[in-house]
């Protein structure tokens, strides 16, 4: 995965990217915003709301520096770096500026993501009762859907 970002930043020339995973299809995109707005006006190699985790796993967000990526991609050294894009900056703290921004309430227990058959169920459940276009709810919102269905079966 991390040789395709290199690839593309090798071709676009972008300033920073922003990964958000696949496995999250009802991300709330204020989280977008406000990461960006973080990247924007900070001095940061990465900006990120999972580390520590405090947002639900489905509403992960990281901004990353592009020559920061590729300066660390040059020392990638495990299998994990090069599959999970990041974790060679997580595991090197010390050496970036990371901004990590938390929920006001710890949901990381949370799961908004879809790894599983019983996720997909869950997935299916809460959209199955959003009155809105689901890019029209906040986290906290699809949270609240999720624990009413939760008491309710």
């Amino acid at each position: 995965v991390a040789e395709r970002f290199k690839g593309l930043l090798n071709v676009y020339h972008f300033d920073c990217f922003i990964r958000i995973c696949g496995d999250s299809p009802i991300l709330d995109c204020r989280l977008i915003d406000h990461a960006l707005n973080i990247y924007k006006n900070g001095d940061y190699d990465l900006v990120t709301n999972i580390y520590p985790r405090s947002f639900p796993k489905g509403q992960s967000v990281e901004i990353l520096d592009a020559k920061t990526f590729l300066n660390g991609y040059a020392r990638f050294d495990s299998e994990e770096d090069f599959e999970h894009v990041t974790k060679y900056f997580y595991k090197n703290k010390s050496r970036y500026k990371i901004f990590n921004f938390e929920s006001k309430e710890n949901c990381s227990d949370v799961q908004l993501s879809i790894d599983t058959l019983e996720d997909m169920t869950g997935f299916e459940k809460i959209v199955s009762v959003m009155q809105r276009p689901h890019w029209d709810y906040s986290w906290e919102e699809i949270v609240e859907i999720r624990n009413k269905l939760i008491k309710r079966y």
